[in-house]
């Protein structure tokens, strides 16, 4: 019993800064999805197998570790997406494709995603995380359709940065809301759905009435 709590106390000795707050940041994820969408620092605390106070050192208050599991959450799913293998000689089209298959595969894939991009998403903590990366992905997907634009792939009676948004959203949206379902989620077909939105609306360009820029015009 002795040698077993020494073993234990040197475990957490040894721990860099690193690892504990990674120790702590699964722990808080293992209890969100444990509890349905909420955690307390003496359980994260009591899962991680640390001191009360170890949270506390590291974050500061439950909203320090909250923010720190949404930009976890993010981060990956960033990560996913810009890391994906593309092809030398596939188009536009083709490689716009899978990021959507990349984005969608993350969220269904990772257990969080219903938190972190539904019930949490109006507190406080990942509304201050999700708009930096909200700029990122915007400003990305704005090079992405510039380039698009310059192939002639997609729409040139809309700004890029605006279709960036507005494709971002959606996708989000329809991925959250199949989430929402009882039924498994088939991956290929929902891929399959929402790509054959975003193709439509990208390259459906009306020719005829007001115009964006015009609305939006110094």
């Amino acid at each position: 019993m002795v040698a077993s709590t020494l073993d234990r106390k040197t475990k957490r000795s040894r721990r860099s800064p690193g690892e504990a707050r990674a120790l702590l940041i699964q722990a808080a994820r293992a209890e969100l999805l444990a509890s349905g969408g909420s955690f307390e620092l003496a359980r994260v605390s009591q899962r991680a197998g640390v001191s009360p106070g170890l949270p506390h050192h590291y974050f500061g208050s439950r909203s320090g570790l909250l923010t720190a599991v949404v930009v976890d959450y993010i981060e990956r799913l960033e990560a996913a997406v810009s890391d994906m293998a593309v092809e030398d000689e596939s188009s536009w089209s083709d490689r716009e494709r899978q990021r959507v298959e990349c984005y969608v595969e993350f969220i269904v894939d990772d257990p969080l995603s219903p938190y972190v991009l539904g019930s949490l998403a109006a507190t406080p903590e990942a509304l201050a995380v999700a708009s930096d990366s909200l700029e990122r992905v915007i400003a990305e997907g704005t090079r992405n359709f510039r380039q698009g634009q310059a192939a002639g792939e997609v729409r040139s009676d809309l700004p890029p940065d605006v279709l960036s948004a507005a494709v971002h959203g959606a996708i989000r949206q329809v991925t959250l809301q199949a989430l929402k379902g009882d039924s498994p989620i088939n991956r290929s077909s929902l891929v399959g759905v929402i790509w054959a939105l975003v193709e439509n609306w990208l390259t459906n360009q009306v020719n005829d009435g007001p115009r964006l820029d015009d609305a939006v015009a110094d």
